[in-house]
Order: C-alpha cells, then sequence, then structure tokens
C-alpha cells in the first residue's frame, strides 16, 4: 500500500494507489511523501519502505478576464485588441475556429485590417476572436472568446448620369449612383449647383461654370461605413457666339464691319461660319467661315447705299448642336429732297443689340468738307426733316447708332446728301449816309453758292466795284472818294450744282 501525504494542497484521487490525483491550493512549493508498506506474509509482519518527498514548484495559473476592443467594424478598418495578463506570458490569438485563419500572435496586443485579403468570405458577418495565455512556466489559461461583427463596406456604383453638357442647356442635369437602400450619400460639386437630392443616390445639378467641372459622391452605411469617393468629370460646353455690332465702314462706306467673339471655346476647335441675308433676299446664305476666337470680318460684296444686310455666326458644340449668335441688322440711311430749303433724312433701326439703341447721333459735312461734324441727336426717332437748306449747297448726312448700356459700341450707316441750289436776294439801293447803321453798303443776300461775282459800273461806264465774296459788300466808295447820289449798274453771277445764274440790273446810292 502506498501513504500519500501532501503540503500545499489536496489528494483528489488515488490514496492507497501508487498513483494520485493532486489539487494545489495555491501558488508557491508544495510537498509529496510517499511511504510504501509491503506484507511479510511468511514472517507475518508489514515490510515498512523508506520515505520519499518530491519538492512541487506550484506555478500561478493566468488570470487573464476579457478581451478588450471594438465589438463592430468596417470592412478595411484597422482595428487592435488586447488583454491583461502576466508578465512574460506568451498568447495564442485565433480568428474564428477555422485553422485557415488561425494567426497566432504571441503578444497581449493583437491588430488585423478587416480586408477582403485577410477574411476572404469572411468579411461581412459576425466572427469570433480567441485568445489563451500562456505563462513562462508554461500554464495554459482559459481560452477567452468574443464576438466581432464586421459591418460591409459600402461599393457604390459609378456615377450615372451625362458628362457632357452645353449651353443652352445647362439645368436640371440628374446623376445618380446605386448603393445600400439605408445609406446617406454626400455629394459634392465643382462648376455647379446642387439644387435637389442633397443625401440620396440621387441629384439634380444646374451647372453655372464653363470648362471640366466635376461632381463626386461618398455613401455612409447606417452603420457608419464610408464607401470610396466616387467621381465623374463633366464637360460644361458654354460655347456662346456674340457679334458685337455691325457697321458700314467709317472710313469706307463700300464695305460692311462684322466685329464679333466666341466665347467658352476650349472645346471648339472647329471653324465659325458667318451668314448674311440682304434686305428682301428673305434666307441667309454662307458667306465665310474662320478659325480665330475673335476679331472682326469685312463684307465687301455689298452695296450699303441700297439695302441693309442682317449676319449671324454659327458653329456646333460638344453636344452637336447648332450654337447661333443674334443676328444684327445695318442701319441704311436714305434721302429725300422737300424742296429749295428743305429735305429729310430716314433711316432704318440697328438690330441685334439685346439693349437696343440708346440714341443716334446725326453727323453732317457741308460743301464738300472732308469732316464730319456733330449735327443733331435723335432719341427714338427714325428720320429728321432738314430745315437748314440755306447752310450750304452741298450737305451729307451719316447716323450712327449708340447701343444702349454701353456707348462704346456704335453702328454707322451709310452717307446721303442734298444739293441745294442758290438762294439770291438783290436790293435795289442802299443809304450809306444816314448814320443809322442799317444799309450802309450793297449786299447780296447768298445762300448755296459754289460760286460768285459781282461788279458795279457808273453811268459812264466805269468800274467802280468787283467783288468774289457776296459777304463784302460796296460801301459807295470809288478810290478813296465817295461816290454822289446817282443810279449805278451791276452785272452778278452765281455759280450753283445744277444752274448758273446771271443777273444785271441798277441799284440807287442815296445821300
Amino acid at each position: 500500500s502506498y501513504d500519500w501525504k501532501i503540503i500545499g494542497g489536496t489528494i483528489g484521487r488515488g490514496q492507497g494507489t501508487a498513483e494520485i490525483f493532486v489539487n494545489w491550493d495555491k501558488a508557491g512549493t508544495g510537498f509529496l511523501t510517499l511511504v510504501e508498506t509491503a506484507y511479510d506474509a511468511i514472517n507475518n509482519k508489514p515490510c515498512i519502505g523508506k520515505p520519499v518527498s518530491l519538492r512541487i514548484s506550484i506555478h500561478e495559473l493566468p488570470s487573464t478576464k476579457g478581451i478588450f476592443g471594438q465589438r463592430e467594424i468596417c470592412e478595411n478598418d484597422t482595428i487592435q485588441y488586447f488583454v491583461n495578463g502576466m508578465a512574460g506570458s506568451t498568447y495564442l490569438w485565433m480568428i474564428d475556429n477555422d485553422t485557415l485563419f488561425k494567426a497566432p500572435n504571441f503578444n497581449d496586443t493583437f491588430t488585423i485590417v478587416a480586408s477582403r485579403r485577410d477574411f476572404q468570405k469572411f468579411v461581412a458577418g459576425v466572427h469570433s476572436i480567441r485568445v489563451q495565455e500562456i505563462t513562462k512556466d508554461s500554464c495554459f489559461g482559459e481560452l477567452l472568446t468574443i464576438s466581432l461583427e464586421i459591418h460591409p463596406q459600402p461599393l457604390t456604383s459609378a456615377i450615372q448620369g451625362n458628362n457632357v453638357v452645353c449651353q443652352p442647356k445647362l439645368i436640371n442635369y440628374t446623376y445618380k449612383v446605386t448603393g445600400f437602400n439605408t445609406s446617406t450619400y454626400t455629394w459634392d460639386i465643382v462648376g455647379g449647383v446642387i439644387t435637389s437630392g442633397q443625401g440620396t443616390p440621387e441629384v439634380t445639378v444646374d451647372w453655372t461654370q464653363p470648362g471640366i467641372g466635376e461632381l463626386q459622391v461618398v455613401e455612409k452605411s447606417d452603420f457608419g461605413c464610408i464607401g470610396p469617393v466616387k467621381r465623374l468629370p463633366v464637360k460644361v460646353d458654354s460655347l456662346y457666339l456674340q457679334i458685337n455690332r455691325v457697321t458700314t465702314g467709317r472710313q469706307n462706306e463700300k464695305v460692311i464691319e462684322l466685329y464679333w467673339e466666341a466665347k467658352n471655346r476650349q472645346f471648339y476647335t472647329g471653324k465659325i461660319k458667318v451668314f448674311r441675308m440682304r434686305n428682301g433676299q428673305g434666307q441667309f446664305n454662307l458667306l465665310d467661315s474662320f478659325q480665330q476666337e475673335s476679331g472682326y470680318f469685312i463684307d465687301r460684296d455689298v452695296a450699303t447705299d441700297q439695302y441693309t444686310y442682317s449676319y449671324y455666326l454659327e458653329a456646333v458644340n460638344s453636344c452637336g448642336e447648332e450654337v447661333k449668335s443674334s443676328i444684327h441688322r445695318s442701319i441704311l440711311l436714305t434721302a429725300k429732297q422737300l424742296n429749295d430749303t428743305t429735305g429729310q433724312i430716314q433711316w432704318t433701326k440697328y438690330e441685334g443689340w439685346p439693349t437696343g439703341v440708346d440714341y443716334h447721333y446725326i453727323f453732317r459735312k457741308l460743301n464738300n468738307d472732308s469732316t464730319l461734324i456733330f449735327h443733331d441727336l435723335s432719341k427714338l426717332d427714325s428720320y429728321l426733316t432738314v430745315y437748314r437748306g440755306l447752310d450750304g449747297w452741298n450737305q451729307c448726312y451719316r447716323i450712327e447708332a449708340v447701343k444702349a448700356q454701353d456707348n462704346s459700341l456704335v453702328s454707322w450707316s451709310n452717307s446721303v446728301c442734298f444739293e441745294f441750289e442758290p438762294i439770291l436776294w438783290i436790293p435795289n439801293a442802299f443809304t450809306p449816309d444816314n448814320l443809322d447803321l442799317d444799309n450802309d453798303d450793297f449786299r447780296v443776300s447768298l445762300y448755296n453758292y459754289k460760286g460768285f461775282e459781282i461788279t458795279i459800273f457808273n453811268r459812264w461806264g466805269e468800274r467802280i466795284f468787283h467783288s468774289t465774296d457776296p459777304n463784302i459788300g460796296w460801301n459807295g466808295v470809288w478810290k478813296g472818294k465817295k461816290c454822289p447820289q446817282d443810279v449805278y449798274i451791276y452785272t452778278l453771277t452765281v455759280s450753283g450744282i445744277g444752274k448758273n445764274i446771271y443777273r444785271s440790273g441798277t441799284i440807287h446810292l442815296l445821300r
């Protein structure tokens, strides 16, 4: 038989046998003592062996109580778990029970990245994180377990919608993505405005800036998992053709000048076409095309004194749509002579400026002078009656239309001219000595003349006065002496535009 003695623990079972099971009470040092007794049947007495002892080192069991770390995360999150164990221990960490996912790590901290590479088919769902502490004395602790729920990361689809938009239709465009039903969506835009739908998978957009705009969206699941940023570059083609003015040439009235510009044409590489319609033709015809972004075009095949001409520009934008400028029409000025001293000029309205015409300057030059001089101003009328027939035998007029709200833009008309014949009045007497300073010399009243010549003779046929200037009169003096009161003879020649006037007669010098 075997007699076991124990210090530091209790015998669970096996006393009296060669094998016992011991429950050690606490860490420290324990002792086992064994005395074996045999029975001598011959001598009928027990045989007691020598006591043997065993010193036992009792090591402390791991006391780890729990795993610390998040219980819910998103795919692709990095998460760290840790335990508070004994100094010198090592730890065996595992993910789920599948040996494929055992992840030995011998530190008290375990870091994982919840990516598909690590978790494969177990990315989204509930998983178990397990750890077992092993002390430096090879004592195994309790296998601890916590659950980990991995929420799926949104896999937002590409943004669906127009990636090319064109002037003038730049508003009310719809864009959408496909994602989780319970997600929220944060949209952002460059070059436009989101008018509705923020927070949902579908938004309405107005594009406001020409160039390359961008729409982007980020999906956030109901748990808070953030999806990838989805971007859609959008070409905003705001090609705009503008005629600034159409004008009869300022220096050369035989041509029409067209000043224009193509705005926001960064996406356009084709040619700008110019179309023209002569008044009365009824349809526009292609006149020319050009590559430059702005400038002016000279139309030489025109009769500016007979017709008005209308123009517009045309191009094709990135959407394959025709882009046209507004139509601008030149000014035609016509004239009608009413009588010897009166005429009327009439002009067509300039068309094309959205703000209209502010006023019309009326310029005039007299008697073949080379310089136009401001003559009058008309705010709204399209005609002017000329009562100034006595100002000159040749009077030419031009109209300058001025754009409202921008006086730097003007359009000139063609020229029209009046030719008035001379108007003549000859007095029959004058009184140089009556001291009333009235009618002191013999002077002809003359208007609208090109040439003038007068000669005065006395009764003996002597030439006593001669002049080619109607503003210089005869004061009744010849060779420094006053001529006597008498009747004198004159001859007069006046040249006009279409005719010459010859006059002769007598004048009375009264003293």
